[in-house]
């Protein structure tokens, strides 16, 4: 599907003309333009009334607040996409906005082939991002229900789920341990006392459960078993990981 067929998109822009031509070049892109503004103050009133997926944000705004410090109040209350647009990228400035995660730049003066394409990427990620997060959600919301313990992990080894069942089984309650390493709360041991890694399991692998001994919270030892299987993303890349378990 063409990202311009589900985009809302918000200009936010200090010079009026050129928010003009950037709301004209979208729309005729087949992108839907529910506004344009030239403050930071204005923008968040729109960001709150109109619900925009992407914001084109110049940088340098009329007002109290910048376009950085105003995207960073956004972020606050949307999950929208933040393109910036700017005329100065010195290292600062570009340092300032990197903190905020934008979803691109784009540079003055530019092209109405730059323009396109810059939105065309930004659109896309975004849209990316929503279907990620609707599928996690739907997999979170499955595994709320399950018998079984479901602790699921980023990349780095943090926390991002665990379901009420893991939560009995580990001692942790499942709103503290969000944020924390996978290591300091599902820590298991070979039957001999050894340390078991955690072992991640392809699809169509043999995952077959294994039996080890988990330390809870308080420091008892409980038999369980567990198998590990990869958290995958639309572009099957390995985005994390998910531990299915069950005391014996």
């Amino acid at each position: 599907m063409n990202p311009a067929d589900r985009i809302r998109i918000l200009i936010v822009e200090n010079e009026g003309l050129v928010g003009c031509d950037m709301a004209t070049t979208l729309a005729s892109l087949g992108y839907d333009v529910v506004g344009a503004c030239q403050s930071g103050e204005a923008a968040l009133h729109s960001v709150a009334e109109l619900h925009p997926d992407l914001v084109l944000m110049d940088i340098h705004l009329s007002g109290s607040l910048d376009g950085i410090d105003t995207a960073k109040r956004i972020q606050q209350v949307s999950s929208c996409a933040i393109v910036y647009v700017t005329a100065c990228a010195d290292l600062v400035t570009v340092a300032r906005a990197r903190e905020t995660q934008p979803h691109g730049y784009l540079l003055k003066p530019f092209s109405e082939d730059e323009l396109r394409l810059t939105v065309e990427v930004a659109a896309t990620r975004y849209l990316e991002d929503v279907e990620r997060r609707r599928r996690e959600q739907s997999y979170f919301e499955a595994f709320q229900s399950l018998a079984d313990g479901v602790i699921a992990a980023d990349l780095a080894g943090v926390i991002i789920f665990m379901n009420p069942a893991a939560a009995r089984i580990t001692g942790w309650a499942s709103e503290e341990v969000v944020g924390r390493s996978l290591n300091e709360v599902f820590r298991v041991f070979q039957p001999g006392g050894e340390p078991a890694d955690i072992q991640v399991v392809d699809e169509g692998a043999d995952n077959t459960p294994r039996t080890v001994w988990l330390t809870t919270k308080y420091g008892d030892r409980v038999a369980i078993q567990d198998r590990t299987t990869a958290l995958r993303d639309q572009r099957n890349s390995l985005s994390g990981l998910i531990i299915l378990f069950r005391r014996l």
